[in-house]
């Protein structure tokens, strides 16, 4: 679930019993499905830069590749 539409949601009073997201949307929906208000989750992406949420390893072998 995209943070504007949880939101949106909020603010129309509506509510819902399950959240579902893959890739990011995921992330949102553990955040929401903890209780998280839709500004708190708004604010916390704005302090998320892409190496929080993605981890690069080109040119060195890791986890399952590298045997651990």
């Amino acid at each position: 679930m995209e943070v504007g539409f949880y939101r949106a949601i909020t603010e129309l009073g509506l509510s819902f019993e399950i959240v579902v997201g893959s890739s990011v949307g995921a992330l949102n929906g553990a955040c929401i499905a903890a209780g998280m208000p839709p500004d708190e989750l708004a604010r916390w992406w704005q302090r998320v830069g892409r190496a929080d949420v993605v981890g690069w390893h080109i040119g060195r072998r890791s986890g399952v590749a590298a045997g651990r």
